[in-house]
């Protein structure tokens, strides 16, 4: 019979040690990367971040106090029921006034706890103590089974239908609920890739989130739906090459949509695939072998990926977006660029902040002012817009002796504004690096104030000279040079750390943590114009 054990979270031996003191010694719960106190049943009903929320209704807190079969598993048992009960008593049932408790994947993460609570401590629960827990389980499947409360088409959803497998043999229609799951995880895994094999929420870690359910989903349905089993494994194959190219020489994946710059290795994304090539690029040339792709063009989900040499850290690394897929993840990034060189991020995208759109730095971090992008009249685009999908794409373009890579990006969903982007590789005639080449294009029928913006890495240090820029390391050894030329007149501006009159020059090495970083703003004024900005790598 299925099991979907490997949901459950697992800390460490000696952090659950600690939190399992804590726990009923200072009254606290480690959740989301802190001890809380609970403060009785105040933990429930203190405003919250949105990150924080999500995570204290789901329970996650709950598996730092998993049972050690030692004496203190009762004392710990009793009191977790005694705050599942208060939980239960402030929030109540939806609709209620606590933030995020019946959110659509923080359900099912509380579910998915409580399921591994109630098989942990089966032997010490009392009756009354199980059907507390039973109660809460219940509450949330009966959400979870609903079509107007499911995520159809997200992650959130997948989620909800693990949830639901979980909680099936808890359930009195199990067998229907679990056939229900079945069903729409089934659906949404093999809906939710492009024909490239590239999840269609923008982001590589959550391709690798997905792909990772996927192959351990496959291990427990593979002796009882061995069909589905077959189509997913070959899912998976086509889904390894993005999760691969995605990894840049740093080690993280390229920071992208809502990506954060956390070494792949110190992540679960590290175990996604389990070839020798991934191996390779997680650990940075440490283990396994030299993947033989060097470029993938994703013409069908709008990302191109190049490496220049897998066994050369200093080597250039560039990605490039015209993706958009799905609404889910998504930023005003369309034909933005980021590109590594010599270990250095010499072009990078600014990173999430989080959810919190009372924060202007998160508002700042989804908006086109926070990507290498074009700004028309002082206006980047907006996040999200019904039916644009078809409005931003990429081709391949066909290259010559000298330059390994080319493709061409577009968009248009600046009102009355046509956008061409087209980036290359080039190959030095003789020793030395190699160069990339940008080229853009507007047209329009009137006359626009444009801005292409560009942003810096934390590592590098940029100086501004006339059109063009000198990008040196933090100790002055020359990296690259930047050159911006047009036969339209352009005007070049550096920012660094802006609050006024718009957010601009930061970046965030973690969520929630803005930190000021160089942008260089490529000003002109026209209706069509052709900028070209040239990247001689040192």
């Amino acid at each position: 019979m299925a099991t979907y054990d490997y949901l459950y979270r697992a800390p460490l031996m000696v952090s659950m040690r600690r939190a399992r003191t804590r726990f009923l010694r200072d009254q606290e719960i480690f959740c989301d990367g802190r001890y809380r106190p609970l403060e009785g049943d105040m933990v429930w009903r203190h405003r919250r971040t949105r990150s924080l929320a999500r995570h204290l209704h789901a329970w996650t807190f709950y598996y730092h106090l998993r049972p050690f079969g030692e004496e203190h598993d009762r004392q710990i048992l009793d009191l977790l029921i005694r705050i599942l009960r208060e939980w239960r008593a402030v929030v109540g049932l939806p609709p209620t006034r606590i933030p995020m408790s019946y959110h659509d994947e923080t359900t099912a993460q509380r579910t998915i706890a409580l399921t591994c609570l109630i098989k942990d401590y089966a032997e010490l629960l009392t009756s009354a103590q199980r059907d507390t827990v039973l109660e809460i389980i219940r509450e949330g499947a009966a959400l979870l089974v609903s079509e107007e409360f499911h995520s159809s088409g997200t992650n959130h959803g997948m989620y909800q239908d693990l949830a639901l497998l979980a909680a099936a043999p808890f359930l009195e229609d199990g067998e229907r609920t679990a056939e229900l799951a079945h069903s729409r995880l089934t659906d949404y895994f093999e809906t939710s890739f492009t024909g490239d094999g590239i999840h269609r929420e923008q982001s590589p870690e959550y391709h690798c989130l997905v792909t990772s359910h996927i192959r351990r989903y496959v291990q427990a349905i593979a002796d009882e739906r061995p069909e589905t089993a077959t189509r997913l494994r070959r899912l998976l194959e086509s889904a390894e090459p993005y999760a691969l190219l995605s990894i840049s020489p740093l080690g993280a994946f390229a920071p992208v949509s809502d990506v954060t710059s956390t070494p792949v290795l110190a992540t679960g994304y590290a175990r996604s695939f389990s070839s020798e090539e991934y191996r390779f690029a997680v650990t940075q040339g440490s283990q396994g072998n030299p993947p033989s792709l060097h470029q993938l063009i994703a013409e069908d989900t709008g990302v191109a990926v190049y490496r220049a040499d897998w066994r050369d850290p200093d080597s250039l690394y560039l990605y490039f977006s015209a993706a958009y897929n799905a609404d889910y993840h998504k930023h005003s990034d369309d034909l933005s660029l980021y590109l590594v060189h010599r270990g250095l991020e010499l072009i990078r995208e600014a990173g999430p902040n989080g959810y919190q759109m009372e924060d202007p730095y998160t508002v700042y971090a989804f908006s086109s002012f926070a990507h290498n992008t074009l700004i028309v009249d002082g206006a980047g685009l907006p996040r999200i817009e019904p039916d644009a999908q078809h409005k931003v794409g990429l081709v391949s373009v066909p290259t010559r002796s000298g330059t390994p890579f080319a493709v061409r990006g577009r968009q248009s969903r600046f009102t009355g504004v046509e956008h061409h982007r087209q980036v290359s590789v080039h190959q030095p005639k003789r020793q030395g690096s190699q160069s990339v080449r940008i080229e853009d294009t507007i047209t329009a029928e009137q006359l626009h104030d444009y801005d292409l913006l560009w942003h810096f890495g934390p590592e590098v240090v940029a100086e501004l000279d006339g059109t063009t820029v000198r990008i040196a390391d933090r100790h002055g050894s020359a990296v690259a040079t930047m050159r911006f030329t047009s036969q339209t007149q352009l005007t070049l501006s550096m920012v660094r750390g802006q609050t006024e009159p718009q957010i601009q020059g930061w970046y965030f090495p973690q969520m929630g943590r803005p930190m000021p970083a160089q942008t260089v703003i490529v000003s002109l004024s026209a209706s069509d114009a052709i900028v070209h900005t040239d990247i001689d790598l040192r």
